[in-house]
């Protein structure tokens, strides 16, 4: 029975032609993700307390799997487009920026579509703890700077079918 080394055998296939110059664990960290999760979009908007309403065009992360990625890898976002993070219930949240490559606002808001709080210009790729002041039933992450250009603020009122007592069951 002959027992081989991976390395001895990468160095083969490499010597061979069957592999890049590049290991496998290489290649998959170097591999960039895909722009777009080719996730469900939808229209919601923002009612600030001075009656301006403004719309804003978010992706849906309701699986883990799509909340696990959120936007990392993403390299651009347009303008008043995001992220809509929704919960199964409302809970102390808690993000991080590992793998994000873009500054963003994390606005962290109520079960009834109250913002609860907002983080401005998250670090990209920082892996410090960014958390709700408060109980979350959702987050919404817009581009970094643009929570404060559009003048929202804790109080403000997020319009969705999923901030309503008759709100849609997580899919």
């Amino acid at each position: 029975m002959l027992i081989f080394n991976f390395n001895i055998l990468v160095l083969l296939a490499v010597f061979i032609g069957f592999m890049p110059s590049q290991s496998i664990a290489q290649t998959a960290i170097k591999a960039p993700a895909p722009k777009t999760q080719n996730l469900a979009t939808e229209m919601l908007t923002i009612k600030k307390q001075d009656g301006e309403e403004i719309p804003i065009t978010v992706e849906l992360a309701i699986k883990p799997i799509e909340q696990a990625k959120g936007l990392m890898f993403r390299t651009e976002m347009p303008a008043k487009t995001g992220m809509l993070f929704v919960f199964e219930e409302e809970a102390p949240r808690s993000f991080w920026m590992k793998n994000t490559l873009i500054p963003l606002d994390m606005i962290f808001i109520k079960r009834n579509g109250e913002i609860l709080n907002i983080h401005q210009n998250a670090i990209p790729q920082d892996l410090t703890s960014i958390h709700s002041k408060g109980s979350a039933y959702a987050v919404l992450e817009l581009n970094g700077g643009e929570a404060e250009q559009l003048g929202l603020a804790a109080g403000d009122k997020v319009i969705h079918s999923y901030f309503s007592l008759m709100a849609p069951k997580r899919h």
